[in-house]
């Protein structure tokens, strides 16, 4: 029986091309990074990738067989014998041709350079307002071996095998990121952040309140007075549990400006309290300058007044109307999900709960015969993100919710 060997690091798939009996090859697939074995034919034979310059990201792909018989191998980047120089990381494919002209192949699963992800930091000068703060800075959604926040030179938050964690910039100094992908270990350029005072702009919010929105679940109106000293005055608004619609505004002239907002809260049931941010610019002497003000509201129970099918924690979803219900959010363990497709008639083959990432790839489908019904979803295989459920039918969604998974 031929198997394969696994270097560490690497996810791995093994499939047959060519039927050659006997024996009945088997098709085992490793859907984890690490070692394993999988059953092929009948030689023995492994592959393993080993980092020559982490500088210029330069990889051997090493295939070795106990016969010696290096001509039989080819990779999917053209090159033919034993080893493969790379530069890239991404999907590789090995086809071994053994003497009986059976031929199987392997995929490898190479991780990208750690310098492939660095267009997700932000590097140089930015002065911030001293109100703004804090603020986030996110990592991209994919898993690292070894990964770490730096700030002025000195590591403030790390992990490993995981989704880089946010990071909250609470003050001025450098702040870097540091990947490791398992193969080399790379630093991002330095963010250099410095904090000024912004308590000469003009403040801008007078006054407001929030009033439940019967007509959306989860939904609030937020009546606010915007105070506007300087003519040609452009901002933008929003909350940390929901995007505001609208989200920007302009004031051509000076005046007292009444100014109404929607938001839906992104968790069922909604904090006591919201805070609306509003970031804008004011033109004075020929200077521009970025000024930030913010409001506290207190957000009204509106259980009695939303759609039935946002009402419950933990029973079905009623009502004719459609809806869903995710919860416990954030989670670590299980997560259950509430959903009601309504009242029309459809085909179970078109009603499914799918959780994808945030780069859209479907990590779990569950098909749903029922139009109402609770579907629980093991998430602790998951890796530590933020994630999206999605309620579909006939090929369309109905509705989607944010999920952060925590562990």
């Amino acid at each position: 029986m031929n198997r394969i060997r696994l270097h560490s690091g690497l996810a791995v798939t093994t499939a047959i091309e060519n039927f050659c009996p006997p024996p009945t090859p088997r098709v085992v697939a490793i859907k984890s990074f690490g070692g394993g074995k999988i059953a092929t034919t009948d030689y023995l034979w492994e592959h393993r990738a080993v980092s020559l310059d982490c500088s210029l990201y330069q990889l051997e792909l090493t295939a070795s067989h106990p016969s010696g018989m290096t001509q039989y191998f080819n990779w999917s980047n053209g090159v033919s014998g034993q080893r493969d120089t790379i530069y890239a990381g991404g999907p590789y494919r090995l086809w071994y041709t053994d003497p009986y002209g059976c031929v199987s192949y392997t995929t490898v699963s190479v991780p990208y350079a750690p310098e492939s992800y660095f267009d997700w930091f932000p590097t140089g000068c930015y002065d911030v307002c001293y109100e703004q703060l804090p603020l986030t800075m996110y990592g991209p959604p994919d898993v690292f071996a070894a990964w770490s926040w730096m700030h002025n030179g000195g590591p403030v938050s790390s992990g490993t095998h995981s989704v880089m964690a946010p990071l909250a910039i609470t003050g001025a100094g450098t702040y870097s990121a540091t990947l490791d992908n398992g193969l080399c270990s790379d630093t991002t350029d330095k963010l250099n952040v410095n904090v000024v005072s912004c308590d000469n702009c003009p403040p801008l919010i007078l006054n407001g309140n929030a009033v439940c929105d019967p007509s959306v679940p989860g939904g609030y109106i937020v009546n606010l007075t915007l105070n506007v000293t300087f003519p040609n005055t452009n901002c933008t608004i929003g909350t940390r549990i929901g995007p505001t619609v609208p989200f920007s505004a302009f004031f051509s002239t000076p005046g007292a400006y009444p100014l109404t907002l929607n938001f839906t809260t992104l968790s069922i049931p909604p904090p006591a309290t919201a805070t609306i941010m509003v970031r804008y610019f004011v033109t004075n002497h020929g200077v521009t300058q970025e000024c930030y003000d913010t409001l506290q509201l207190s957000l009204p129970d509106c259980t009695g007044q939303w759609p039935p099918q946002r009402q419950t924690q933990n029973g079905p979803l009623t009502g004719s109307a459609d809806g869903m219900m995710v919860y416990p959010n954030p989670a670590s363990h299980t997560v259950g999900v509430s959903y009601n497709f309504g009242t029309t008639s459809i085909g179970e083959n078109s009603r499914r709960i799918v959780v994808y990432d945030m780069m859209g790839r479907p990590v779990y489908t569950a098909r749903v015969s029922d139009a109402i019904g609770n579907l629980s979803i093991p998430v602790d295989w998951m890796a530590a993100a933020v994630y999206i459920v999605r309620m579909e039918k006939n090929g369309r969604t109905v509705h989607a919710q944010r999920l952060t998974i925590t562990h």
